[in-house]
């Protein structure tokens, strides 16, 4: 019976992954209508896993239950985005911040990595570079808080992160705008390398109002993305 279960698990959780994958990669819709069995076929698995994973993305904000009864897409508009970036300015700050402090050689080569990583994403096939780099960004910023060792802050930062994915798969590809992001990650780093807190928290909050005045620029308030 314990073995049944951990399968179940497992499998809702693939299913809950792939779906939320298809959201972010632009593939499912702003106020798409979802269909358990069409999902449950086109996953390979029953309809019970693709409900609990629904569930799940519902209490996330990812979905939600329309009133005819059906899962659909739920929208993300500027005013979404511009206070899910209020809110990261704060958290990315304070984190970079205790990074400086606590952060260790090795911490510290693990970002080198992400940050790696990230450029050759950018210098990868054009085609792939917006959601290769929305993956790289996540990674980078996910270490800091890892280093920051606040696991509360993880999983809030991690929450927010997603739901601004939607933001990166709505643009064009913008590589001058995602060159200018990774020289700000590669200050960011260096002053947690430098363990220089003042600077690691301001170099930060200014990445964030970066992206806050470039990326919501274009986007009109009563935009879906």
């Amino acid at each position: 019976m314990q073995n049944i279960k951990e399968n179940f698990k497992l499998k809702s959780t693939c299913v809950y992954d792939a779906i939320l994958g298809a959201i972010l990669h632009g593939d499912l819709k702003a106020r798409e209508k979802l269909s358990e069995t069409g999902l449950a076929e086109r996953l390979g698995v029953s309809r019970t896993p693709v409900r609990e994973a629904l569930r799940a993305l519902d209490a996330e904000g990812f979905v939600r239950l329309s009133p005819n009864s059906r899962f659909e897409i739920t929208s993300f508009s500027r005013q979404d985005a511009m206070e899910v970036l209020q809110i990261r300015r704060l958290l990315e700050g304070e984190a970079s911040r205790l990074a400086a402090q606590r952060g260790t050689p090795e911490d510290c080569c693990r970002l080198q990595e992400t940050l790696d990583a990230a450029w050759a994403c950018v210098e990868g096939p054009a085609e792939e570079v917006d959601f290769r780099f929305m993956q790289a960004d996540i990674a980078f910023h996910r270490t800091i808080f890892e280093i920051a060792g606040n696991n509360r802050m993880l999983r809030v930062s991690s929450a927010l992160g997603d739901r601004l994915a939607r933001l990166y798969v709505s643009r064009s590809s913008d590589v001058q705008m995602y060159e200018i992001c990774l020289q700000q990650h590669r200050n960011i780093m260096e002053a947690i390398q430098a363990h220089d807190d003042i600077r690691a928290e301001a170099y930060a909050r200014r990445h964030i109002e970066y992206i806050m005045d470039t990326m919501l620029e274009p986007v009109e308030d009563e935009r879906v993305l």
